[in-house]
């Protein structure tokens, strides 16, 4: 798995996110159940 995701937001600009700290807020958002 890489260590870094890209994405674009929605201006167009390309935003890097470490993929751990990723998978950590997708998880604490799964858990609040929004």
């Amino acid at each position: 798995m890489k260590d870094k995701i890209i994405i674009q937001d929605d201006r167009g600009n390309d935003v890097t996110i470490e993929t751990k700290s990723f998978l950590k807020h997708i998880k604490q958002f799964h858990q609040t159940g929004v």
